[in-house]
């Protein structure tokens, strides 16, 4: 391609690709009136590349895409909690009617007593006349082998048929028969000594010796006494155990010149007392019963 010469009046068209040198490019103008490209010269190196123009609106979204959902991921941590409402400021309702009343529950345990209230005054009547003494009913019959102490204080024992009395009586100083506590002891004296009352009243030791000791009431002492205080006393018709004698069995008891003791010996000094008193049933059982009567020796 010529080069023509040079017209300002001509318009750049483009660029265009040479003929002789494939690949490369020159600047050249067409003419209006012959259509033909005018070449200024060799093409120059290539200038600097211009500034990027602004860009161009974003471009519709494309349709989605075929592929699957992704897995989902994990949860986040929990996020603080925000801070409380502010309380409403409805008023309260009306309260609804009561329920049914439950069941009673179990009585609980009784509760200590209470201390005892003050006595109330004596009422001022006056107390009324003692109606009479109904009538006495019947004596009742002892069963026909009947076994006990019989206590007849201020009542008479009636139609009595048989009185039995055990010759072994159960204990230490004891007796089977008539006794009395009624009575003083005057003097010190032991349980199994022999005694007799005297004129004071009281009891006081036996010695054949002295004939106002023999010749009264006598008794068996059951336990011992002091002066001024009651004793114990077997009176004549009972049975008397104790455990120190040591008797012939059937052998007549007497008075001793030893006083309150007994001897299967009478005694012989001059003006004792003879007096039987009883006869031994065992070794230490005496069936006591004075004779009436005495009798001195000379």
């Amino acid at each position: 391609m010529a080069n023509a010469p040079r017209d300002d009046n001509f318009v750049p068209a483009a660029l265009f690709e040479s003929s002789t040198t494939p690949g490369s490019l020159i600047s050249g103008k067409i003419d209006e009136t012959t259509g033909r490209i005018l070449v200024d010269g060799s093409a120059g190196g290539t200038g600097p590349t211009g500034p990027t123009g602004p860009t161009g609106p974003t471009g519709p979204t494309g349709p989605t895409g075929a592929g699957a959902t992704g897995a989902e991921g994990p949860t986040g941590p929990t996020g603080p909690t925000g801070p409380t409402g502010a309380t409403g400021s409805r008023s309260t309702g009306p309260t609804g009617p009561a329920g049914p009343t439950g069941a009673d529950g179990p009585t609980g345990p009784t509760g200590p007593t209470g201390p005892t209230g003050p006595t109330g005054a004596t009422g001022s009547g006056s107390t009324g006349p003692t109606g009479p003494t109904g009538p006495t009913g019947p004596t009742g019959t002892l069963g026909g082998n009947a076994s006990a102490d019989i206590n007849m204080s201020g009542y008479n024992l009636l139609d009595v048929h048989e009185l039995r009395l055990d010759a072994t009586p159960d204990t230490d100083h004891s007796a089977n028969g008539p006794t009395t506590n009624t009575l003083n002891a005057g003097a010190t004296i032991a349980a199994g000594e022999v005694v007799y009352l005297a004129s004071d009243g009281e009891w006081a030791l036996t010695d054949a010796d002295a004939s106002s000791t023999a010749e009264k009431l006598l008794g068996i002492a059951l336990e011992s006494g002091t002066d001024g205080n009651p004793l114990l006393v077997a009176l004549p018709g009972s049975f008397v155990r104790d455990d120190t004698w040591n008797w012939t069995v059937g052998a007549a008891l007497y008075l001793s010149t030893t006083a309150g003791d007994l001897t299967e010996t009478g005694p012989s000094g001059e003006d004792d007392v003879v007096r039987v008193v009883g006869y031994a049933v065992s070794a230490d059982v005496v069936y006591f019963q004075p004779q009436q009567g005495v009798v001195y020796t000379a």
